[in-house]
């Protein structure tokens, strides 16, 4: 039986000068982020081109909280957060 070829590519980035063609890489990623005590994220919360989020909680749970530190508005107490240039408010 012949082998089959895998290939898996991440975060792939192509420019030529200041141009870029391609940008396949994480538009926005979450790492133990904590701010006070509206907003617990324990692991990994990466956002990919192209993928949707769905957000939901009650009142005072996190929601905006997170929108603000995914946007950059507003800083974790601890954990990182990380943006791309492509990621717009």
């Amino acid at each position: 039986m012949p082998a089959v070829a895998q290939l898996s590519v991440k975060s792939v980035t192509k420019s030529y000068g200041t141009r870029t063609v391609l940008d396949q890489g994480t538009l926005a990623e979450l790492d133990g982020v904590r701010v006070g005590e509206r907003l617990r994220l324990d692991g990994l919360l990466a956002i990919e081109p192209g993928q949707r989020l769905l957000i939901t909680g009650g009142n005072g749970a996190g929601k905006t909280t997170l929108l603000r530190v995914l946007a950059g508005d507003l800083e974790p107490d601890a954990g990182t957060a990380r943006r791309t240039q492509t990621l717009t408010r």
